[in-house]
């Protein structure tokens, strides 16, 4: 942030002096528009200059704590369901459990699949007969 200040700077002082020789140069009397934008420009410097500056440790730190002992959830899951303090062998059981109901889910499906599947061979069977 500071070296972003500090470039601003200076193509704001390297601006006012370029106007002034080219106004000088030209024998011009009208500055009001450069001073205008200078005026501007200062503002702004101003304002950048006003906000608080993060250091990067601090961010950086806070982007590893975030991230540590994290993975990615799998859809459907949340924090909720997989409690840190528990022992390894309940963890496991609940990882048992969560399986054997996912694997009767997907048997009810694939019967249920079947019993569509045979209503339909039967109704083309009528058809076609």
């Amino acid at each position: 942030m500071y070296n972003e200040l500090a470039v601003l700077k200076d193509r704001m002082d390297g601006l006012e002096i370029l106007v002034h020789d080219l106004l000088q140069a030209a024998r011009s009397v009208n500055t009001e528009d450069f001073q205008t934008q200078l005026a501007d420009m200062r503002a702004q410097f101003a304002k950048l200059a006003e906000k608080p500056v993060q250091s990067i440790d601090g961010l950086y730190g806070e982007l590893l704590k975030s991230k540590s002992g994290k993975r990615k959830k799998k859809a459907g899951e949340s924090d909720d369901e997989l409690p840190v303090d528990l022992p390894k062998e309940e963890r496991r059981q609940e990882k048992n459990a969560r399986k054997a109901s996912k694997k009767a889910v997907r048997e009810k499906e694939a019967l249920a699949q079947q019993h569509r599947y045979g209503k339909v061979v039967l109704l083309v069977a009528e058809h076609l007969l």
